[in-house]
């Protein structure tokens, strides 16, 4: 079990495109940014969903990430997290949202 642990905080401490050619993600975060883009101009329940997927992909990160037990997130509320999300899929549509959530992750690794 620590052997897979360890797999997966490397795998989340790796740079996008290693990551995307090692890694099998699961869920809407392999939607497009455009869907993401399209659920949130339409005020649908449906990006509830999505919000919930990338604020458990922090909360992974936050469990098995380089800095375990920590939080990714610290000083970046929800409406902003989501908000910068956002940006991103505006400038990169056709990516997904799991790459969307990766390079968040990457920004606030920076902050």
């Amino acid at each position: 079990m620590t052997y897979r642990l360890v797999l997966i905080a490397l795998l989340l401490s790796m740079p996008l495109a290693t990551r995307a050619q090692t890694t099998m993600l699961y869920g809407v975060g392999t939607e497009s940014c455009g869907a993401w883009l399209k659920y949130r101009q339409a005020k649908s329940w449906e990006i509830q969903v999505r919000e919930s997927w990338v604020n458990g992909f922090l909360s992974a990160y936050n469990a098995l990430g380089p800095n375990r037990n920590g939080d990714i997130g610290q000083g970046i509320d929800h409406t902003r997290r989501m908000a910068w999300i956002d940006s991103y899929c505006q400038s990169h549509p056709s990516a997904d949202i799991a790459s969307a959530t990766t390079a968040l992750i990457a920004d606030l690794r920076h902050r």
